[in-house]
């Protein structure tokens, strides 16, 4: 999907975006509702 040649270059990839690993369900369903919210105030 991202087309890096090695795991490092996609782990270097998400710390630069600042996603942090370990991310979880949990993190990924507290994102998404903060997105929902923030569209629903529009």
């Amino acid at each position: 999907m991202l087309n890096f040649s090695s795991r490092w270059e996609t782990y270097e990839f998400l710390k630069r975006e600042k996603a942090y690993l370990p991310y979880t369900e949990d993190d990924l369903e507290q994102d998404s509702q903060a997105i929902r919210n923030v569209l629903s105030q529009e």
